[in-house]
This record gives C-alpha cells, sequence and structure tokens, in this order.
C-alpha cells in the first residue's frame, strides 16, 4: 500500500490523519509528517514525526 502526501491514514484505533510531508512506497516502513483530521478533515493539534514499521495499526489509506 503506497502512501504519499496529502493522502489520509486511518488507523485500528478510528483516528484518521493527514500525511503532510513523507511517502512510504510499501506502507511498512518510512517516516511521514501528519496530523490528526476531524470529520471534516480540519486539522486537530500539532504535526508530529511518525515512523513507519511493519506493525503499523493503519486500517485504511485515503487518496
Amino acid at each position: 500500500m503506497k502512501i504519499l502526501k496529502g493522502d489520509f491514514i486511518e488507523m485500528l484505533n478510528k483516528k484518521t490523519y493527514e500525511v503532510l510531508e513523507g511517502e512510504s512506497c510499501c506502507g511498512s516502513e518510512g517516516e511521514l509528517i501528519l496530523v490528526e483530521v476531524d470529520d471534516d478533515n480540519r486539522h486537530i493539534g500539532k504535526a508530529f514525526e511518525y515512523h513507519l514499521t511493519d506493525g503499523s495499526p493503519i486500517f485504511d489509506v485515503i487518496r
């Protein structure tokens, strides 16, 4: 699963994040800058760095 800047990532905890920077060609490794978004895709809180691993709890990637 490829992840690109501008994608939205839904995690297993049902929170959704927008990818502000970075990308991953396989979805299991890489570094992304994420920010949580609400149901209207408005940013909640501050952006943070997220390190993808094989065990990352990603449920879905939305373009």
